[in-house]
């Protein structure tokens, strides 16, 4: 009884990660098991790491920060229907978005892209991956921030954006919070 009811939950458990892997291919799956002969079900799933329970004290941390590298290196890409045709822009490349009139204008380094989107639209599908809206026109990859000091905010490329002061310890609180994550 005790082995049936275990094959079942493994059963249940292979179900489960084949449905995450089809809704997305990039989330990592880790299987915790106290039999390896198990993890042959794993490769099936495209686990990322394979534990053993009893190991779990010294294993767990170490896998975890595994996979939090692995994220953190892979690059988000996201496709833009520009004016220039879409655009296929590597997010940690964009310094910052601003709008003018009916227009946005991405910034990378050394190009720009333009584009019909609102800035509200722009900072719903940007705000998740490192954006901060610091003014009503203006919305910064939160790693190109140099400074923040009276009410202007410096980005690495030199330029500068006044934030209006009604958003100002917003803008510095989550500055300071994603500065923490990253470290």
């Amino acid at each position: 009884m005790c082995l049936t009811l275990y094959f079942l939950i493994s059963i249940w458990k292979k179900w489960i990660a084949e449905k995450v892997r089809e809704w997305n291919e990039d989330v990592p799956i880790i299987l915790v098991t106290a039999y390896i002969n198990y993890a042959v079900d794993g490769y099936k799933v495209s686990a990322n790491r394979f534990l053993v329970k009893d190991d779990l004290d010294k294993t767990f941390p170490e896998c975890m920060d595994d996979i939090c590298r692995r994220i953190s290196r892979k690059a988000k890409h996201m496709i833009f229907p520009c004016v220039e045709g879409d655009v296929d822009i590597k997010l940690t490349d964009i310094v910052f978005i601003e709008t003018t009139g009916h227009k946005s204008i991405i910034h990378l380094k050394n190009e720009e892209y333009h584009l019909y989107e609102s800035m509200d639209d722009l900072e719903s599908r940007l705000k998740t991956f490192g954006f901060l809206r610091v003014h009503q026109s203006y919305m910064v990859g939160i790693r190109h921030i140099s400074t923040i000091n009276n009410y202007i905010l410096t980005l690495d490329t030199g330029y500068l954006i006044k934030i209006p002061k009604a958003r100002y310890k917003q803008v510095r609180q989550d500055r300071a919070l994603y500065v923490g994550r990253s470290l």
